[in-house]
């Protein structure tokens, strides 16, 4: 199913049994992996344009990354200070004001 939060019969006796969450845990881990492995998924990442750090941010990195409400680009939760305020928003700003200028 398409649905993030629906559960089935099996998974709700999975989660009695305590065995869903080690089956999740292994699932994640894995995916984490290969995002970092990825040329392509690496490709689709962040820089933080704040810092210029050549981490590669992804907006599922709740811990670390903060994602733009306004353009939805992605910087260090530390770097990041308010949307519409970023970097990218600023170049989309600017250069709506150069087309707009005849």
């Amino acid at each position: 199913t398409e649905e993030l939060h629906i559960f089935s019969l099996d998974d709700l006796v999975q989660v009695k049994r305590g065995l869903l969450l080690p089956l999740l845990k292994d699932i994640l881990k894995a995916s984490m992996l290969h995002v970092q492995n990825c040329e392509l998924c690496q490709a689709k990442g962040f820089i933080c344009e704040f810092c210029q750090n050549s981490d590669v941010l992804f907006p599922f990195q709740t811990a670390i990354a903060k994602r733009c409400k306004v353009c939805k680009a992605c910087f260090h939760k530390q770097c990041f200070k308010s949307d519409g305020d970023c970097p990218k928003c600023q170049r989309i700003k600017a250069r709506n004001q150069l087309l707009r200028t005849p």
